[in-house]
């Protein structure tokens, strides 16, 4: 295997088994290992024994460590699919993925959003082609069509972890954000506080972040109830 291909994949048979893992370490390739039957601490000592090899040759080529239930079909409430946030926080410096066994591509996509980066999924020409357990929550051709292009839809919708506003918002903003106005008909020469204010859209005018500019200050012109405070009506 190692003459003829770049990156080696454990089973989740054979997570702890430190000869084998041992042994593809020092191939110094990128390795995927599947968690299904393992704990956090099997989890953490293989990392650490795989990284004790790589040190030694002064070479990282990545290891990918996915979430995965040793159970064919997997049932739905058992997925825990949560274990993928754990995995991305207790081995930050490994890739995390999902390895599925669930029916159907629900819990792929769910995979995805809690930061699965590497996704396995069997996959069948036919799911009547045997009865072979395997063939029954296998993704068909159609199957892995949806899946492919909903997890790209869902990658795209994930973003970039930045709270910042989007480029779609800001012709929004004016509109949606409220803006001070005359809580009742006011006269010219009155001077404003709060109980002389509502708080309206859109958000053309002066908002309740910069209220100060408001308060103390009297108006040059009668105002309309509801009608927006501009700067210029301001003495």
């Amino acid at each position: 295997l190692n003459g003829i291909q770049p990156v080696f994949k454990i089973a989740s048979s054979d997570n702890d088994h430190q000869p084998l893992i041992k042994q593809v370490a020092h191939f110094v390739k990128p390795l995927i290992v599947s968690t299904g039957l393992a704990t956090l601490d099997l989890v953490a000592r293989l990392e650490k024994d795989v990284r004790e090899i790589w040190a030694t040759y002064k070479k990282d080529p990545g290891l990918a460590l996915l979430h995965c239930v040793s159970s064919y079909p997997t049932p739905v409430e058992q997925a825990n699919l949560k274990a993928i946030s754990v995995i991305k926080e207790v081995f930050p410096s490994c890739v995390a993925g999902y390895s599925d066994h669930t029916s159907g591509i629900n819990a792929v996509l769910g995979a995805v959003s809690l930061g699965a980066r590497i996704i396995e999924k069997h996959f069948t020409i036919n799911k009547q082609y045997s009865t072979f357990r395997d063939h029954e929550f296998s993704a068909d051709p159609l199957d892995l069509q949806e899946m492919v292009t909903r997890i790209r839809e869902i990658d795209l919708m994930l973003g970039d972890e930045s709270k910042t506003t989007q480029l779609s918002e800001v012709a929004n903003e004016a509109a949606l954000r409220r803006s001070a106005a005359a809580g009742r008909d006011l006269s010219a020469g009155h001077v404003l506080r709060d109980k002389d204010l509502i708080w309206v859209r859109p958000g053309t005018g002066i908002r309740w972040e910069k209220r100060d500019r408001l308060l103390g200050y009297s108006l040059n012109r009668p105002l309309k109830y509801a009608e927006l405070i501009r700067k210029g009506d301001l003495t």
